[in-house]
């Protein structure tokens, strides 16, 4: 059991190393804005600063939502890469919002549609106040059969920790 916990660490610690972007130290910052937790296949906890995000390779998506006015351009990191960017897996993602609301969603939905953690709209980044820091965007003009309710409630916006189970 001891070495495979050494194992676990060694390898969480050689990936946190060799991340071509830069990570914040400590939940406690507060300069965090997005917390990612995942099992598979390490043990892994990260927290994230915008400038983090906006190193990754980002996706830009149009598409208009049931809060907006129009359509609106929305810049953020695939759902799919950043959990590729941190080495994580699993069938579902927990996502938390700043006030608790929480959702889970079959990780299959980053496979089969560009969904977007957005940290920008219209290229401007987007206040609390305004569904930011992060906010899940579905692709929902782009795929008609996502502008229904179930996917309206996976749009989560204020977003703050994601864990993968």
């Amino acid at each position: 059991m001891r070495l495979i916990r050494s194992f676990s660490l060694a390898l969480a610690a050689a990936f946190l190393l060799s991340t071509p972007f830069s990570l914040v130290g400590s939940a406690a910052s507060s300069d965090a804005i997005l917390t990612v937790s995942g099992s598979h296949p390490a043990a892994v906890t990260v927290d994230l600063d915008l400038a983090a995000l906006e190193q990754m390779p980002h996706h830009t998506i149009a598409t208009s939502t049931p809060w907006t006015e129009g359509v609106s351009s929305y810049e953020g990191i695939l759902l799919r890469d950043l959990l590729h960017q941190l080495g994580v897996s699993g069938t579902t993602i927990k996502l938390t919002a700043l006030n608790d609301y929480a959702i889970t969603i079959a990780a299959a939905d980053f496979d089969k549609y560009d969904v977007v953690l957005a940290y920008a709209r219209d290229g401007q980044a987007m206040p609390v106040r305004d569904k930011g820091p992060l906010w899940v965007v579905y692709p929902l003009d782009d795929h008609p059969e996502l502008n229904n309710e179930d996917t309206h409630a996976k749009m989560i916006w204020q977003v703050r920790r994601l864990e993968v189970e």
